[in-house]
């Protein structure tokens, strides 16, 4: 395979701004189960809350952390979300013939291809001040707009791949 034509680039999302607040609430309340279970208080209900409890913390810190994958090979762009460094889900896959266009987030050129209802499906690291591209791709009767972050070599082989379509 040409190694123009193959580019990952692998993005971390920001956490939210909730996320520290709802880490610790999520730990105090764990803690807290185990501890009253110690003590007698919660009885054989109370290993019923610490799973519950424990399981629910372990679930909020997978889920909190999360990165995008982008691959971009011979044409087709594939996008995976990946959660906690440990499980991978697709996200989207778009071949050659189904990319309309590939232009920056915020510019003009898009607003003739944005169409009302469109689906849109942000794989971006959401930070300020990183420059975001926007693709739409149409399956069937379906135009989705996935917002991600592309690097250079992503976008250099794209325009390769789809010259006309590449509007950067």
């Amino acid at each position: 395979m040409n190694e123009s034509n193959y580019v990952e680039w692998l993005v971390k999302r920001k956490e939210p701004a909730y996320s520290l607040f709802v880490k610790i609430v999520m730990l105090f309340l764990s803690m807290l189960s185990i501890a009253l279970t110690f003590m007698g208080f919660l009885g054989m209900f109370g290993i019923i809350i610490v799973v519950l409890a424990i399981g629910g913390t372990y679930y909020l810190f997978l889920n909190l952390n999360v990165e995008f994958e982008y691959l971009f090979a011979e044409g087709s762009l594939s996008v995976d979300r990946i959660l906690g460094k440990a499980r991978r889900k697709k996200v989207l896959e778009c071949e050659k013939e189904e990319v309309v266009v590939v232009a920056p987030a915020d510019s003009h050129s898009l607003k003739n291809y944005v169409k009302s209802g469109m689906k849109v499906v942000n794989c971006s690291s959401g930070r300020q001040g990183v420059k975001t591209c926007a693709l739409i791709y149409q399956r069937g009767p379906e135009t989705t707009e996935v917002i991600f972050e592309p690097n250079d070599k992503m976008i250099n082989a794209m325009k390769r791949s789809f010259p006309g379509k590449v509007l950067m």
